[in-house]
């Protein structure tokens, strides 16, 4: 399906030219610049924020197949998944849904059983992300089902508290890396709160999984609120940290046990050449389990 996708967010990219931006003055006509300004906010001209259909098609060619990789990596190790035949899903600040492409890529290969797939993503600007959420419906195996609630998170799990659907599995992709950049940290430290009381709420052998850049708060990252997420689970619980050696820098942080291998299990192909998209996994991971 990534590759579907992508070859869909490609021919989009490349044939709507970057006009009436949000950005108005402010826009460099170059997508990889304005992902650069969200990413790096010191770096740019006047505030950036994801809200360019345009900008979604170029970070999903630029970013999917690392991001899919990663996942993938980290959900292979779920054996408690492995066989089950329906799964539920929620995905935290979903975006464009690479952790929905990483068990797809599973289910195909036959390392997950699942038939049925039931998927909620919590999105702040689903509309960005429209296309590429169309192009997943549309391409995404018989009796899964695909559900996206435009919500801040760290307003909306009070709200799924009271709600009797739990997951089986609960996704975090690069969300805390991001809410870094633009939530207050009181707003991070209470969402990090109602997570863990709705995780400490789910049945036991669900799992929490938390992907992102592999730095802490000081250098831009986000990487200390998975110790403090674990810190917060009232129920007994397995953990596991993980994470990959940088091939793109001279040195890395150690954040528990590395992975032996760094290679994209999912490749992009040469026609996303022009995206300079990553060629390796990089992340920092946290995997919790309720025993």
């Amino acid at each position: 399906m990534i590759t579907q996708i992508a070859e869909k967010c490609n021919n989009r990219y490349t044939t709507h030219m970057c006009t009436n931006c949000s950005y108005t003055d402010n826009c460099p006509h170059n997508c990889e610049k304005c992902l650069e300004y969200i990413h790096f906010p010191q770096r740019a001209p006047a505030p950036r924020k994801y809200d360019c259909k345009r900008m979604a098609d170029y970070y999903f060619c630029k970013y999917s197949h690392k991001y899919s990789s990663e996942l993938i990596y980290a959900f292979s190790s779920l054996e408690g998944l492995a066989q089950k035949t329906y799964l539920s899903v929620l995905s935290i600040g979903c975006g464009p849904c690479t952790d929905l492409l990483a068990l797809e890529y599973l289910y195909n290969t036959g390392v997950y059983s699942f038939f049925n797939l039931d998927y909620i993503g919590i999105e702040l600007v689903p509309d960005v992300w429209s296309n590429i959420y169309n192009d997943i419906s549309n391409n995404m195996p018989p009796f899964w089902t695909k559900r996206i609630v435009a919500a801040n998170i760290c307003d909306y799990l009070n709200v799924m508290q009271h709600d009797k659907w739990r997951p089986d599995l609960i996704s975090l992709q690069y969300v805390f890396s991001d809410m870094q950049k633009h939530e207050e940290r009181s707003r991070i430290e209470s969402m990090i709160c109602d997570l863990a009381s709705y995780f400490d709420s789910c049945e036991n052998g669900t799992y929490l999984v938390c992907n992102d850049i592999n730095l802490s708060t000081v250098y831009g990252g986000g990487r200390e609120y998975f110790d403090d997420l674990l810190s917060h689970v009232n129920s007994n619980q397995q953990y596991y940290k993980k994470h990959f050696c940088n091939s793109n820098k001279n040195n890395h942080f150690d954040y528990g046990v590395e992975w032996e291998d760094n290679k994209l299990i999912v490749n992009p192909p040469e026609t996303l050449s022009q995206y300079s998209p990553f060629m390796s996994c990089a992340s920092a991971q946290m995997i919790i389990k309720k025993v």
